[in-house]
């Protein structure tokens, strides 16, 4: 690319940045001619993906170009911040700790190190409560379900199935690529799926909307036909298809955004057939993954609603 071109292509990239249009940017760089194309070229694309949330693509447009830029301090930084988003936290880690050597100052980096090593820290965390989790054997027992759903017309459209029979639940199950905890399968034997009146669950830490909670929706129940269902029009597959949710699980619970944040079964440390936890994860801040509960029963017993906490405040 001679100097005049050049001058074009920074101009049109300078233009795209400020107005945030990074799949502008990618289409840009993309339609550049191979003689044209350098290895900064192709780093700073793998930076326009990880601006447009596309952190598969961001990983692999970057390691093509690892040997000549591994010198460089914005290469580790741009790597260590798709493998963040992709929760490979540990080469993460290791990426800003190569650019802060090579920055030896720079603030952005010390905070994603710190931001590592918190999530490195809660990881090892659930693997010790993984390691020593039983099942419940009998979900749900003495649980009471008095004023738990809200079966109102829009519930009864949109959410509530048929009792799930066991070919359905295998069906589902096969669509899906994981098995589906006993707990839920009980619940849904009982009520299968709809609109909850306690439509809170506590959270350690602090999300998009509260210190100290997440708000939901709904509980998705087994089915096909309707559309909250977790095989539903706008179930499971869509979220993670459509919407970009990370392939982590199952999304069992909608929140108030109207899919601006979910509520999964995630099954990152059990496996497709192990027994999942139970995370929220917000679209809006990164798809950025909020453990909650270490099983769905836990999960369920833990809602609570917003006139209570109301009641508990006064």
């Amino acid at each position: 690319m001679n100097e005049k071109k050049q001058k074009e292509f920074d101009r049109k990239m300078d233009k795209l940045e400020k107005k945030c249009d990074y799949s502008g940017m990618i289409e840009l760089i993309q339609s550049l001619p191979d003689e044209d194309l350098n290895d900064d070229i192709i780093s700073s694309l793998g930076r326009a993906y990880n601006n447009d949330q596309q952190f598969d693509e961001a990983y692999e447009t970057l390691m093509s170009v690892r040997e000549s830029q591994k010198e460089k301090a914005n290469w580790h930084y741009r790597l260590g911040y798709a493998l963040y988003y992709l929760r490979r936290f540990d080469e993460s880690l290791e990426c800003f700790e190569n650019a802060l050597k090579i920055f030896v100052v720079n603030e952005d980096c010390e905070e994603w190190i710190d931001m590592c090593k918190m999530e490195i820290e809660k990881l090892k965390m659930r693997k010790e409560k993984r390691l020593n989790y039983t099942p419940n054997e009998k979900p749900f027992e003495g649980f009471d379900f008095t004023d738990f759903w809200n079966d109102c017309s829009y519930s009864q459209k949109n959410y509530i199935e048929e009792y799930p029979t066991d070919e359905m639940i295998t069906k589902a199950e096969t669509e899906l690529g994981y098995k589906l905890p006993q707990s839920y399968i009980k619940l849904c034997r009982m009520h299968n799926g709809g609109l909850v009146n306690k439509d809170c669950c506590p959270s350690d830490e602090s999300t998009s909307w509260s210190e100290d909670h997440v708000g939901i929706t709904g509980i998705m129940g087994i089915g096909f036909n309707k559309s909250n269902s977790i095989c539903g029009k706008i179930g499971s597959r869509f979220m993670i298809d459509e919407w970009g949710y990370p392939d982590i699980g199952v999304a069992i619970c909608d929140c108030p955004s109207a899919g601006h944040d979910m509520i999964f079964l995630d099954y990152s440390l059990c496996g497709p057939q192990g027994e999942p936890s139970v995370v929220h994860i917000d679209q809006e801040d990164e798809y950025k993954i909020t453990w909650l509960a270490i099983d769905f029963e836990e999960f369920v017993r833990m809602l609570f609603s917003e006139d209570e906490e109301d009641e508990d405040n006064e």
